[in-house]
């Protein structure tokens, strides 16, 4: 992945024990994902869709509970920790 504020980046051809190496969109950096822009949207919509799946998990499981104690402690444990 090439980082440049150029509208027409150079494209160079990196190798590997004379293997071309692939280029790559978005990189995974100490759990933060960055694209070729900088941005964060792939972060985001990663972060969000994994505290979505988390949360439904619970609903599911916690329909019986009827302390909202409970619930609000295992949305804090699982869902608030991975944000």
């Amino acid at each position: 992945m090439s980082i440049t504020r150029k509208l027409a980046p150079s494209h160079f051809v990196y190798t590997a024990d004379k293997f071309p190496l692939k280029p790559c969109q978005e990189f995974n950096d100490l759990g933060i994902i960055f694209d070729a822009k900088l941005t964060f949207l792939e972060h985001i919509e990663t972060v969000t869709s994994k505290a979505y799946k988390c949360l439904g998990f619970i609903i599911r499981s916690c329909r019986d509970f009827n302390s909202s104690r409970t619930r609000i402690l295992l949305y804090n444990s699982f869902v608030v920790d991975g944000l």
